[in-house]
């Protein structure tokens, strides 16, 4: 099983506190947009962040 980061976990957090606007349930869109929020990021880190951020809103949307 993988296991994401603390770091992953509390800066994908972060993001959709402060960019929910600018965020879409569309992995690439996010992923082109947290690429250029923050470029010292690995692809790696940048493709976990995108993809735990989907994961969010998708959760915050079934909760609303």
């Amino acid at each position: 099983m993988l296991m994401r980061s603390k770091y992953i976990n509390k800066y994908a957090m972060e993001l959709v506190r402060k960019h929910h606007s600018s965020l879409t349930l569309d992995y690439a869109k996010n992923k082109e947009l947290i690429g250029q929020m923050a470029p010292n990021m690995t692809k790696r880190q940048v493709n976990e962040v995108a993809g735990y951020v989907v994961r969010i809103l998708k959760r915050m949307q079934s909760e609303a």
